[in-house]
């Protein structure tokens, strides 16, 4: 099944399937609540998640089902290199890098699911390339979904399209998916300055 996940102003998310009809929605439960909501377009509550560990190496989401908790996606050390990585591409000719394990999502009875990502290299715009990252969710070592972030002038509304496996998880997948652009946007402004926001135009290429 093929999505599109976006993002509207207040950090309100929204979820359409491959023909653009809104299909989820998910933002604060409330202006001043670290938790999130994960809703059909009813709103009727399908999960939530919320930040359990607050410091940017040991960062944590639980997730909830009925207020009852069913699962955790813990973020991995490595993951800041794949920010990292965004500066050792520039002026390379690499259309992509080696990918890293950026998380684990585990659930109640159910096998874990890894996460890895990597970074992009898509085109030159305005005499500088645009960056970004592709997540693929594994369990058992077997691909079950994916992730890309759109570049683009899209990126400012629309910002993943993502593919998952039958049989899945759908809306599992969808809010890991929003916890990780979470993640991200967290580690990028922790960065250097000479670190982008995944998507965000790069200074021009080197002759």
């Amino acid at each position: 099944m093929k999505y599109t996940i976006g993002k509207k102003i207040f950090g309100r998310y929204f979820v359409q399937d491959a023909e653009g009809k809104d299909v989820y929605y998910c933002k604060r439960k409330s202006f001043l609540s670290g938790t999130y909501k994960f809703t059909d377009v009813s709103g009727n509550e399908i999960l939530s998640f919320r930040r359990i560990r607050i410091t940017i190496a040991n960062e944590t989401y639980e997730l909830k089902k009925q207020n009852e908790l069913f699962g955790t996606l813990k973020r991995e050390h490595d993951f800041n290199k794949l920010f990292s990585m965004f500066q050792s591409v520039m002026n390379k000719q690499f259309d992509e890098l080696g990918s890293v394990k950026i998380g684990m999502l585990e659930t109640n009875n159910s096998t874990p699911i890894e996460l890895k990502a990597k970074t992009l290299l898509s085109g030159v715009r305005h005499g500088g390339s645009r960056m970004g990252y592709h997540t693929e969710f594994l369990k058992d070592n077997q691909l079950i979904a994916s992730a890309s972030k759109i570049l683009g002038i899209r990126e400012f509304t629309k910002l993943y399209e993502v593919d998952i496996t039958e049989n899945q998880d759908d809306t599992l997948i969808l809010a890991s998916i929003i916890m990780i652009e979470l993640m991200a946007r967290r580690a990028q402004n922790q960065s250097s300055r000479n670190v982008p926001r995944s998507g965000i135009r790069l200074g021009p290429r080197s002759r």
